[in-house]
């Protein structure tokens, strides 16, 4: 099978499956709305159709059924109950697990589908009390696919065609062509069969003509006017055929041959591929069916007369793989690296020819960036969107009701951020419906209304992105959390009561810590938060929790927009030079001693008005020099939102972009030191986390 038709099939099958989820959710709350359940219908009937064009055919058959209950619902038959609900939703899964199977072994035999196809049978038939499984009709179902579809085709009033297709007789991807009228027509309708077979087809093994039969509510000129949308597509001719004319009246099996070939055997009607190079393209070359009365003449080129080609709908994107924004990204980090040091060089060497060419390598180099940047730049919507149905499953499971709300999904975020982000969201969305959210009576009995919310939200703010889970549940009691601290020895419960609620909370992220009074399936282990928070700090970002006893609780995320390129501010601490992310850095200034002052012991500095920690980065980061007194040096003020903290520096290099390195596994985790960059004179700079200097 083409590596790339396969990659394009898991890719559209993805974004169909997230939208079947999407759809199904609104279909609960809104049952009734057409609209809703016609989306619902396009997606499964266009898996339907890839499904059987790749030669998927338990996928296919699956989703058959799956359209099947859904056109009931749609024309009224059968009512949405929470049962059938279920049965839709098992259904997605068994899709999803499908299409895992496909892209870890290549095959849609991963599950069995029987007893969901037989459940979905029961509820196409409105019997949605009585689903139990019959694997052996169902395995019978699958092998009379084929003559199933053209039968729906005579009973739901589509209508079957021959769809003539012929190419410009030099197109040098024949195969890429025939793919793409194919996925044309998926739109429109199923495609049964093909010839040349679906793998001749892919692999561009035709002369220049090629024939499908399908099923389809659409006209005629709308599947030939969807054939001819695709370039180096000649002429198209659409010819209705009945039932009969096209399938013989025994199930001829399933659509791939015994060395899993798809559409091998030809269609009634349609000689088999002709020795000749280019045949005259006539009806009588490809079938004994009449064309309609009536039907538009064509040309000498095949193209009804008036019709364009040139104006044809360009596709203005493209996909492309992951891998070449990676190599692009990891050259362009190399750019900058010898940017830097030509930079560097142009002003040793003071020539101002060569000056002038540096700084319009700069410029350009700098709008590069911008563009490099954001081709990986893409919204947290493709995470967000996993969410509702999880919310859905586990509200279900813990007995609780809960109305899911996001709002901000159209941020965007590096691609390397967005997936890794998932799975710290997962833990904490578990943790408030599991922790947070009472069981309605509780929340009757609080005043509150009986439905929970938990409001998912993303914005951008500065250089990083912020991540909101917010629910209005029962909240953090705080006792309980110290209590529970104090008896697995993380705190002296003498010092309890003058620990500051950001202390509190923060001990919910301890390794083993949880509050739980018993371990369940969803929490009680005390390792959700943990590793969160670990994922988290490990991508530069940190994780804040607020809660009001009674009234619920927030977890913010604080993500980097990015890891790879970042402006930077460098500092000099001791002899080393160390680099800071600027978004961090609110202001550099002088040290005067009279603004020093000890609290309990500890620095501080008088800071328009504030009174914020002072820390001595010699001696925090262990940098040999004598000299540890503040006086006369400089103070960094970094800040993370509204807090401030002050860190004793020796000098300020200057501004610069640098390329964000990691420190490797032999090195591992050193806290406080975000990784590493390489200067314009090749010297190695530490980053420093500022986010170490608040915790």
């Amino acid at each position: 099978m083409n590596e790339s038709y396969l990659n394009a099939f898991i890719e559209e099958t993805r974004e169909h499956l997230q939208s079947l989820n999407e759809h199904l959710l609104a279909l609960e709350q809104s049952a009734q709305d057409e609209q809703i359940i016609s989306s619902i219908f396009r997606s499964a009937h266009t898996i339907k159709g890839m499904a059987a064009t790749m030669g998927f055919e338990q996928m296919a058959h699956l989703t058959h059924e799956l359209e099947n209950g859904l056109d009931k619902v749609r024309h009224g038959e059968v009512q949405v109950t929470s049962e059938m609900m279920d049965v839709l939703f098992s259904s997605v899964d068994l899709l999803e697990a499908q299409l895992a199977g496909i892209v870890e072994s290549g095959t849609d035999q991963v599950v069995d589908v029987g007893e969901c196809v037989q459940r979905l049978i029961a509820v196409a038939g409105g019997a949605v009390d009585n689903l139990q499984p019959a694997p052996e009709a169902a395995n019978q179902r699958l092998l009379e696919y084929t003559d199933d579809l053209l039968a729906e085709a005579n009973h739901t009033g589509q209508s079957a065609f021959i769809v003539e297709v012929r190419l410009e007789p030099d197109s040098a991807m024949r195969g890429v062509r025939a793919f793409m009228v194919v996925r044309a027509l998926e739109q429109l309708g199923d495609i049964v069969k093909s010839q040349p077979s679906g793998k001749d087809l892919e692999e561009g093994n035709f002369e220049q003509d090629f024939v499908l039969l399908m099923v389809t509510d659409a006209s005629a000129e709308d599947v030939r006017a969807a054939a001819l949308n695709v370039s180096e597509v000649i002429e198209v001719r659409v010819v209705p055929v009945s039932h009969e004319e096209v399938i013989s009246p025994k199930p001829s099996g399933p659509l791939t041959d015994p060395d899993g070939h798809q559409g091998t055997d030809a269609i009634q009607g349609v000689p088999q591929k002709s020795s000749e190079k280019n045949p005259a393209f006539t009806p009588t070359n490809l079938h004994k069916t009449p064309s309609p009365t009536g039907a538009a003449p064509l040309a000498e080129n095949g193209v009804t007369p008036g019709t364009s080609l040139t104006g044809l709908q360009k596709n203005r994107s493209i996909r492309v793989d992951v891998e070449r924004l990676d190599a692009l990204m990891n050259l362009f980090s190399e750019f900058v690296i010898d940017k830097t040091r030509l930079e560097l060089l142009a002003k040793q060497i003071d020539v101002p020819e060569l000056s002038d060419t540096v700084q319009h390598l700069s410029r350009v180099g700098t709008d590069l960036q911008g563009i490099v940047m954001k081709m990986r730049m893409v919204s947290v919507a493709t995470v967000f969107n996993r969410f509702p149905r999880m919310v859905r499953d586990l509200a279900k499971t813990l007995d609780k009701k809960v109305e899911f709300a996001v709002s901000g999904a159209e941020t965007e975020l590096d691609r390397t951020l967005v997936e890794e982000i998932a799975d710290p969201l997962v833990h904490i969305l578990r943790n408030a419906l599991d922790h947070g959210m009472e069981h309605p009576p509780e929340r009757v009995r609080a005043g509150k209304a009986e439905t929970g919310t938990i409001h998912l939200t993303a914005y951008q703010a500065g250089n990083h992105v912020f991540i909101e889970v917010q629910d209005d549940g029962q909240g953090i009691d705080r006792t309980k959390v110290l209590t529970k601290a104090a008896s697995n020895g993380l705190i002296d419960p003498l010092k309890a009561d003058s620990m500051s609620d950001e202390q509190v909370f923060g001990l919910l992220f301890e390794t083993g810590f949880s509050t739980a009074e018993t371990v369940t399936d969803v929490s009680g282990r005390g390792v959700g938060l943990d590793a969160a928070r670990a994922k988290i700090r490990e991508l530069g970002g940190d994780i804040l929790v607020e809660s009001r006893l009674g009234q619920g609780s927030k977890f913010v995320l604080q993500l980097p927009l990015t890891l790879s390129i970042i402006e930077a501010m460098l500092i000099r601490i001791g002899k080393e030079p160390v680099a800071v992310p600027l978004n961090s850095v609110l202001q550099i200034e002088q040290m005067l001693p009279e603004r020093v002052a000890f609290v309990q012991g500890k620095p501080t500095l008088d800071f328009r008005g504030r009174i914020i920690p002072l820390l001595d980065l010699r001696a925090r980061f262990a940098v040999p020099g004598d000299d540890t007194k503040p006086s006369g040096k400089l103070v960094a003020v970094f800040n993370k939102g509204e807090k401030l903290v002050g860190g004793v520096i020796d000098e300020v290099i200057g501004q610069r972009e640098i390329v964000v390195k990691t420190l490797g596994k032999h090195f591992g985790e050193i806290p406080g030191i975000a990784g590493a960059t390489i200067l314009g004179d090749g010297q190695v700079a530490l980053i420093l986390d500022p986010n170490a200097l608040f915790r």
